[in-house]
């Protein structure tokens, strides 16, 4: 079993951090960031076979998000992006908050959320050479 650990805008406000633990040739990744780390949101990505003419793999994903927590949009990108590039099924859960965060606040998360996946794409490729 790998496990992965990786950080976006350390010690700062917009702290995200995601942990990734292989299951065999699938993944399960915890993103969190801001002021509270939590879980909001499940998801997961299933990736699909590629068919004629289509020039990139593609994701299947299902969301499970807790009430009034807005976290899918997190774990629903991670996981379908995740699922792409790496190949595989990725479980996602996702927990980023900042009190009263006003939407740039918001955005500049999501950003870091990215910037954590590429790191893990990064890790597990290198990992798996």
């Amino acid at each position: 079993m790998k496990t992965f650990h990786v950080m976006a805008a350390e010690g700062s406000r917009y702290q995200t951090e995601a942990w990734a633990v292989s299951c065999g040739e699938d993944l399960s990744v915890t993103i969190c960031g801001g002021s509270r780390y939590h879980v909001g949101a499940t998801a997961l990505g299933c990736a699909r076979p590629l068919y004629e003419g289509k020039p990139r793999r593609s994701a299947t994903v299902s969301v499970l998000c807790a009430f009034e927590h807005k976290d899918d949009e997190v774990a629903r990108w991670a996981a379908r992006y995740l699922a792409t590039e790496l190949d595989c099924r990725v479980s996602v859960a996702a927990g980023v908050h900042i009190d009263e965060a006003a939407a740039e606040e918001l955005q500049i998360l999501m950003d870091n959320s990215r910037e954590v996946c590429d790191k893990i794409i990064a890790a597990v490729k290198k990992a798996n050479r």
